[in-house]
């Protein structure tokens, strides 16, 4: 397991207060919970037919783009001088793993909704993903 050195442990301390981390982390949570459930309820509206045509794709554009944007920030924000501690420390931590496994598995599930959406590739696509639900 990769663990930071005490001095790597010291800058990124000087940089993220233990306080501005857990209010970054509540702020997160509950911003993807808002997403996804926005994202489900426009997905459930065009399934029942109220959303047609037009937002279509609103769903797994609203799951792309946030859960890209959660994965560039949490590595990107600092300057890119720090972006072999940030990698470390996002590693190290599992809390930031956490939030980095979250960003990645959204835009993946933005992805596959997306292809799901687009006619005559969802089939082929999602039946390596998950065979069993297109068995019939």
């Amino acid at each position: 397991m990769v663990e930071l050195t005490e001095n790597e442990a010291r800058k990124w301390r000087a940089v993220h207060s233990p306080e501005a981390i857990r209010r970054a982390s509540n702020f997160v949570h509950n911003l993807m919970g808002v997403v996804i459930g926005t994202a489900a309820a426009l997905a459930l509206l065009h399934e029942v037919g109220i959303l047609v045509n037009i937002l279509t794709y609103l769903p797994s554009a609203l799951l792309t783009i946030s859960g890209a944007f959660l994965t560039l920030f949490l590595l990107l924000h600092h300057e890119t001088k720090n972006l072999k501690l940030t990698l470390k420390a996002v590693w190290t931590d599992p809390q930031q793993r956490q939030h980095l496994t979250m960003g990645v598995l959204l835009t993946l599930a933005g992805l596959m909704e997306f292809l799901k959406t687009a006619k005559g590739s969802s089939k082929k696509i999602l039946g390596l993903v998950l065979p069993s639900a297109w068995s019939s």
